[in-house]
This record gives structure tokens, C-alpha cells and sequence, in this order.
């Protein structure tokens, strides 16, 4: 009991080692729970394009902290964009998924953790965070093997901030979740070029 009383004489500092010792855990909770959510919505937009060639995946985030939407992209549907633009703006996919977006509490758990009067400097780390957390979850599905669609082939994964909040994060994200080969297509997706771009390499396969 002395101890206890010890450790708790200053009030502030015991509040501190709580809020530490919940944001840790709700750290951990995020991981699990992004981890099973992205499986959940892969599942169901495989499930609603079981009769097409599903080929990419988006996860749409905005700037505040909440969850994000699923959309799949098919090659068919790639086939009835005007132009590369629109084909990789992961708003314009039509397939999306209603898997209950539980990442939505678990990062507002961490939020709220920050207190009220939280600096720039943990919003930032907490926006860090989020972000490697997301792209941790998905290498890990990926090196279990769990981002293929029917024909076995790997699935792209795009990462957007459909509210353009942070443009550079999509770039930055493809190279650690996707399969190094589609690197360079990825990086040059916008390119008219015929054969040199993301766009012309899944129509390519469509006539395969």
C-alpha cells in the first residue's frame, strides 16, 4: 500500500502512466483491428466481383482521424474509363465494400488519448503512426499471401487521401505494399506512353 501511495503521491504523474499505459494498448488494438478489417473488405469486394477479373484495391483516407473506405477496381471497369486520370482516382471505383469500419474507433481511441491539449508535434506522430500501422498491416497480408485475387494473381493496393490532404502519401506507400515490378509502372501511370504505365499493363492482361 506504501508503494501504491508512493507512486501515486503525485497525481499528475499517475494520470500520465495510465494514459501511456492506454495509448500503448490501443496502439496494439489498432494493428489487429486494420489488420482484420482490410481481410473483411478484400473478402466482400471479392465476393461482389466473383464474376469479373478483380486487379486493384483502394483504401480512402482524409486528413482527420477516422477510418477509411474499400473500393476494387476490375479490369473490366478499368477498360470503361476515358483516360489514366480518371482510372487511378480510387473515388471513380465502383465496387466498394460496407465492412463495418471499426479502425474508425480504434484511431479515434488514440486520439482522444492525446488530451486537449495535444501539440503538432503528437498530432504528427499520431498521423505517423497511423499511416505505418496501415502499411504494416498490409505487408504482413501480403507476405501471408492473403492479397490475390481469384486468378492468384497479387492485387494492387492504393492508398489515396481522396481529400488530397497528403497527395505525396500514395507515392510514397506504393512501394512498401506492392509487388516491386509494378513499381515503375506505378510510377509512371499517368504516361500516355503505350506499354509504359500501370493502366496499359492490367488492359494488356485483359487480352491475355
Amino acid at each position: 500500500m506504501v508503494y501504491i501511495q508512493n507512486l501515486c503521491f503525485d497525481s499528475k504523474l499517475c494520470i500520465e502512466i495510465v494514459n501511456d499505459k492506454n495509448m500503448m494498448m490501443n496502439k496494439e488494438h489498432l494493428y489487429s483491428v486494420i489488420y482484420q478489417d482490410i481481410q473483411d473488405a478484400f473478402a466482400e469486394i471479392q465476393q461482389l466481383t466473383q464474376d469479373q477479373h478483380l486487379c486493384a484495391i483502394g483504401l480512402g483516407m482524409v486528413e482527420d482521424f477516422c477510418g477509411f473506405f474499400y473500393v476494387g477496381c476490375t479490369l473490366e471497369q478499368l477498360k470503361s474509363f476515358e483516360d489514366v486520370y480518371e482510372a487511378w482516382w480510387i473515388s471513380e471505383w465502383s465496387c466498394s465494400s460496407t465492412a463495418n469500419n471499426r479502425v474508425h474507433d480504434a484511431i479515434t481511441a488514440l486520439y482522444q488519448d492525446l488530451g486537449e491539449d495535444y501539440t503538432d508535434e503528437q498530432y504528427s506522430e499520431l498521423q505517423a503512426h497511423y499511416q505505418k500501422t496501415i502499411i504494416q498491416a498490409l505487408q504482413d497480408l501480403r507476405t501471408q499471401g492473403k492479397l490475390k485475387n481469384q486468378q492468384g494473381e497479387e492485387i494492387i493496393v492504393i492508398i489515396q487521401y481522396a481529400d488530397s490532404s497528403d497527395e505525396d502519401f500514395e507515392d510514397i506507400s506504393f512501394p512498401q505494399i506492392n509487388p516491386e515490378f509494378l513499381v515503375p509502372l506505378f510510377e509512371n501511370r499517368f504516361q500516355k506512353k503505350a506499354g509504359e504505365n500501370l493502366y496499359d499493363y492490367l488492359l494488356e492482361k485483359s487480352v491475355s
